[in-house]
């Protein structure tokens, strides 16, 4: 299964819309800050499956902050990463992902993307692919036998 993973587009809809065009995911991530955009994405391709969490700059939104998804025998838990402080590292979403077994933790709000391994589990950061000069997103190729991660700059 391929999945995009994308956080903060802030308004760059076109940008997410590209993304999808580009790769033609079997399913989207959105890891918030632009849950508004969504919903032009959802117009302009409408059979893609979206699952998405809010954001610190999605206001109105009264989606989850935190959530947990079960991908082909994989459980990776979403979350914009201010309710775990990850612009101060990564200690509290560590403890988090463990307290909630999770093999995989997928964040945004630091618009810087990352990959990490701690202790097993799998910390992936996409950035920002609303920032300007290094806008990027993720993409998961998820088998029963693994997840693997890959992040891709948005050129232009």
């Amino acid at each position: 299964m391929k999945i995009l993973v994308a956080s903060d587009s802030h308004g760059m809809t076109f940008r997410l819309i590209d993304a999808i065009r580009s790769e033609n995911p079997d399913l989207l991530l959105f890891l918030g800050d632009g849950i508004r955009d969504l919903l032009a994405v959802r117009i302009a391709i409408p059979e893609l499956p979206i699952e998405h969490v809010r954001g610190n700059c999605d206001h109105w939104s009264d989606g989850e902050a935190e959530r947990i998804l079960h991908i082909q025998g994989h459980s990776i838990l979403l979350l914009h990463g201010h309710t775990q402080s990850v612009k101060r590292g990564l200690r509290k979403l560590w403890i988090l992902a463990r307290k909630w077994n999770v093999e995989a933790a997928l964040y945004g709000h630091t618009h810087n993307a990352s990959l990490t391994n701690r202790d097993g589990i799998t910390f992936f950061n996409p950035g920002s692919i609303g920032q300007f000069g290094r806008a990027s997103y993720g993409i998961l190729e998820v088998e029963q036998a693994g997840i693997h991660y890959y992040l891709v700059p948005v050129l232009g």
